[in-house]
């Protein structure tokens, strides 16, 4: 005699197979408290904000190379807090949320070489500045065992635009100023210690 499979516990295991595939990883046990890596603050904050494995922080960078962990878009991370309460939905999201995050030209600087450090604090930006960057290239640092979790190794004059410079301008603590100098009159970014730098245009590769 058959037996008769009751539909309904059918679509629960085809939905449980679904949610073994999408279910998001727990890293908080590789990711260290704050403060334990001897990160500036920022870049502290981020790391936690984002779950960014420490694994990720074992090499640094040289030259004018940064190092960019790829976070998902604004409004994929809003939705996921407003789902926060339904873990039906946080789950079913997971897939969505990882593909994003791999598609996404949006990430955390993580690393800079010393080259890059100065184009990028000539520029307002640094070490945890969330920033969208250009690149065509699908290579990547894989430092854990977990090939989900890599760094996008980028030059210095592939980043576009910084979130923070933006939200720093926005709250007064850094500024745009006209300065006369020896090649005349340049715009400068004047930063919370008020320091200024004199930028100058960073090397991109060819196909930016």
């Amino acid at each position: 005699m058959t037996e008769r499979i009751d539909p309904l516990l059918a679509i629960s295991d085809q939905a449980r197979r679904v949610l073994e595939q999408n279910t998001i990883v727990d890293k908080s046990t590789r990711v260290s408290p704050a403060g334990a890596l001897g990160l500036p603050p920022l870049l502290d904050q981020r790391r936690i904000e984002h779950q960014i494995i420490d694994s990720m922080f074992d090499a640094a960078c040289a030259f004018d190379r940064i190092y960019v962990y790829q976070i998902p878009p604004q409004h994929v991370i809003d939705r996921e807090k407003e789902t926060a309460n339904s873990p039906l939905a946080v789950t079913l999201s997971a897939g969505y949320r990882n593909t994003a995050q791999d598609r996404a030209h949006r990430g955390v600087i993580g690393a800079a070489g010393l080259s890059a450090l100065d184009h990028l604090t000539a520029h307002g930006m640094g070490l945890g500045h969330i920033v969208n960057f250009a690149f065509f290239s699908i290579l990547r640092n894989y430092p854990d065992k977990d090939e989900n979790e890599s760094l996008v190794p980028l030059h210095a004059g592939q980043v576009i635009s910084s979130e923070d410079t933006q939200r720093l301008l926005r709250e007064g603590k850094i500024h745009i100023v006209r300065k006369k100098t020896n090649d005349g009159v340049r715009h400068l970014y004047r930063l919370e210690d008020g320091s200024e730098y004199l930028p100058e245009i960073p090397w991109a590769p060819s196909e930016y």
